[in-house]
Order: C-alpha cells, then structure tokens, then sequence
C-alpha cells in the first residue's frame, strides 16, 4: 500500500522507484551516532534527500528502516494518517500502525464500504481459575548495613470474576460483502472471513447475516459508537472501536 500511495502522489508507475530506499541497520551499535543523525537528518543519494518514513514488524526483526524522498514525505504522512494529529501515543505501536502500509494484501479500487464503528462489548466469565500478578515487597539490608525496601512481580493463583471483550480484533460483514471480495478478487474458495486493512484500521471480519437477524428481531436501525443513528440495510460492516485508532493503540 505504500508504493500504491507514492504512485499515486507522484503520477509515476514505473517499476523502478527512485523514491523509497531501504537502510540495512545490522549492528548499528557499532554505528549508533551514524544511525541517530540520518534518523533526525535524513541523508542525500543523487542530490535527493531521504528522510524517515514506514518499517513493516518483519522490517523492524530485521533492522531494515524505510526512508522516502523529502518532497513527498509530508503528502505520504498526511494519506498515512488520515490528516489525525497524534499528540500523545505509545511509540512502539504507532509505528507498528503505520508501518501496516507495508502489508501484501488485494486492494480494491474505488470500493467504499458503508462501516458502522459501534463500541465495544464486553462480558464477565464468572470464577475463572487464573493466575495473576501482585507487587511484593521485601525488606532487604544494603552493603552498608541500613534497610531498604525491595520491590518486585509475583504471581498468585485463585479465582476471580473475568471480563474479557469477544469481539477483540474482530468485526462482522454481511454475506453481499463476501460475495463482492470474492468476485472482486478472483478466488475460488468462499472467503467468510476476511482481513481488512484501512489506514489505522486492522482486524478479522466474519460473514454473519445480521441483517437477517435484525430483520426477525424488529430491528432497523443500529446507533454508532458517536451516538448517530444508521439504517440497518444500508449497513456493509459492523466494527468495534477496538479495531480504530481510538482503541488503546492511540491516545488523542
């Protein structure tokens, strides 16, 4: 999806992309000040400048980073996220978000499914036999002979009152959507589950017919996770905030 979108920003579709380079990083300890100066600066290849951009999670195992051209960088960032200024964020796994652009998957051009972001639900499993972790706390003696307390994790076991949220990275779609996919994608098999991966946006959607179901159920209307109200059977997919960037992923 990256290379997508830099085609797209720059009207170019050669096969040879003059505007994404990868940096091998292996044993960049032995370079460290090396790496910190083309992370901050950026670097110069053909009188063009690169700078920082995506790396993928097998990018990240392999210590390979992903830097653009500077003249599309603040166009690729804007696509990338939507136009969403993150204020505040845990960093690991906005850049794990980000570098999602990177996934292998079937793009479907021009497709614009009707989604409904509901909140999520969640449920209490009664007495589950679990373990769990506590704080301990140790009184210790220093080399000097005065006394200090020492704080570490244990783990106890017993029975508690879980609550677990089931539709965790999931999502429901209506049987016309695996249909479409199917066709769209030329596959063979019925695809009832499907990964859909939008900007910000990753989770395992399931074939459920719940129009059917809201239908024997006098339902026809559902309330989004904003409070606004959406007819039933205009309805492609059902997802659970969880899913979104407003999950515990991002903190805006």
């Amino acid at each position: 999806m990256l290379f997508r979108q830099i085609r797209l920003i720059t009207k170019k579709n050669s096969p040879y992309n003059r505007y994404i380079i990868f940096v091998d990083c292996n044993n960049y300890k032995d370079k460290q000040p090396e790496l910190e100066k083309i992370l901050h600066n950026g670097f110069f290849v053909n009188h063009r400048k690169y700078v920082f951009t995506e790396k993928s999670s097998s990018m990240a195992r392999n210590a390979i980073i992903g830097f653009v051209d500077a003249t599309i960088s603040d166009e690729l960032n804007n696509r990338i996220t939507m136009d969403i200024d993150i204020e505040k964020t845990v960093l690991d796994k906005y850049i794990g978000y980000r570098g999602l652009f990177f996934s292998s998957c079937f793009n479907i051009e021009g497709w614009k499914p009707y989604i409904v972001v509901v909140d999520d639900y969640t449920k209490v499993v009664p007495d589950q036999n679990i373990k769990y972790v506590i704080d301990v706390e140790k009184e210790c003696i220093n080399k000097t002979g005065e006394p200090y307390i020492w704080r570490e994790k244990g783990l106890e076991q017993g029975s508690r009152d879980v609550k677990i949220i089931p539709f965790d990275g999931s999502s429901v779609h209506s049987p016309e959507i695996t249909r479409f996919v199917k066709e769209k994608i030329d596959m063979r098999e019925t695809p009832t589950s499907i990964m859909f991966r939008l900007p910000f946006f990753k989770g395992l959607s399931h074939e459920i017919d719940f129009k059917k179901w809201f239908k024997v159920n006098n339902v026809t209307h559902i309330t989004d996770f904003w409070g606004n109200k959406h007819d039933i059977n205009n309805v492609d997919l059902i997802v659970p905030i969880s899913l979104l960037y407003a999950s515990s992923y991002f903190f805006l």
